[in-house]
């Protein structure tokens, strides 16, 4: 019995390592320390009262890079999206990001964060790369983008956030807690 304990005890570390090993080398994989510095609210690290801050999403005018951005670019020449937690996503909620649901329409239709607009992933990617751009042109494209699903084991958000961010967006941020633990958390929210 000792024996198959400790066997099963080896067995879950090293599915844990490649797990992790995994998740580094995929570039869509959940960053292990999100650059938190992007997020502050402290005015004394960045010079910048984030509560005093109103971001126009649909402001298009506008050639100002996002407060939020400074990300990675990759070397495709995008800048890579940021996962971020539930304090991060009230925040960019609070200077008014666009907020993207990309679950399907029935999800979303039942309920979503409110306000946030609804862009299935999978019909978002039944679209050329040129109907996705002129799908997008009426936002602003150094605005801040927040992309979020379900929650938990839904990657869709993630999916969304990056193709969003090919096609130029500056400033795409992936909250990975989605919409079941914004509701939870008593946030504001729009149902049916």
């Amino acid at each position: 019995m000792k024996k198959l304990v400790k066997e099963s005890i080896v067995i879950l570390v090293i599915v844990i390592i490649f797990a992790v090993i995994g998740n580094i080398l995929n570039p869509k994989g959940i960053s292990l320390f999100p650059d938190e510095s992007r997020y502050k609210i402290d005015s004394t690290s960045s010079g910048i009262d984030y509560s005093k801050v109103w971001n126009d999403p649909y402001d298009t005018t506008s050639n100002k890079v996002a407060i939020l951005s400074g990300g990675e670019t990759t070397k495709e020449g995008y800048i890579k999206p940021q996962n971020i937690n539930l304090v991060q996503a009230k925040t960019l909620y609070d200077i008014n990001g666009l907020f993207i649901d990309g679950r399907k329409r029935e999800e979303y239709e039942k309920g979503h964060i409110k306000g946030a607009i609804n862009i299935p992933y999978e019909e978002f990617m039944k679209l050329t790369v040129d109907e996705r751009k002129e799908m997008m042109r009426k936002y602003n494209k150094n605005g801040v983008i927040v992309c979020y699903c379900e929650g938990g084991g839904c990657d869709v958000s993630i999916d969304l956030g990056y193709e969003i961010a090919k096609i130029g967006f500056n400033s795409v941020n992936i909250y990975l807690g989605g919409y079941s633990e914004w509701k939870a958390k008593g946030y504001p929210i729009e149902e049916k």
